[in-house]
């Protein structure tokens, strides 16, 4: 089986919003897109420490904002569903590949975001300190680094100031 070459929902309802992007946000393909709310009107890609994760945005790989310099400059969809699943690309803990037996063993279990390579949101299949994601399944396309995916959903008990 073959990577995808972009990641995202796979799975469930579909409630988009239009919403603004926060400054010098970057988005991959091969990453994840899950944001939250900085306080100001816009969003923002969710790091490891996140609670506030409110969606997925639907962007094509770019960085925004960065020659502008200002937030809130373009926007674009931010799937807001509660039951949503997504396939991102999984981790160990500090970015390393990870096994089949460890994808495996995380299905059904909370895991935490890991920023790989600075600007690629994974699931972080070594870590659950936060649990901000719930992972239902896995992809395994080989195993060297970014060859994982997990199957993931907003674990929405852990997810604090949903207000949109």
């Amino acid at each position: 089986m073959n990577r995808p070459m972009r990641y995202g929902q796979i799975r469930g309802r579909v409630i988009n919003i239009e919403s603004n992007i926060g400054a010098s946000e970057v988005f991959k393909d091969l990453s994840g897109h899950f944001m939250y709310p900085d306080g100001i009107g816009n969003y923002q890609i969710a790091t490891a420490t996140i609670v506030s994760i409110v969606g997925w945005m639907t962007h094509a790989a770019a960085t925004i904002g960065a020659t502008e310099g200002t937030a809130g400059g373009e926007s674009a969809p931010l799937n807001v569903a509660k039951d949503a699943v997504y396939l991102m690309p999984a981790c160990g803990a500090d970015g390393v590949a990870t096994t089949e037996a460890l994808l495996k063993a995380a299905v059904g279990e909370t895991r935490d975001i890991y920023m790989y390579d600075t600007n690629i949101q994974c699931c972080n299949i070594g870590a659950g300190a936060v649990g901000i994601l719930l992972v239902v399944g896995y992809e395994y396309y080989g195993s060297a680094v970014q060859m994982q995916a997990a199957k993931v959903m907003i674990n929405w008990e852990k997810v604090v100031n949903q207000a949109i």
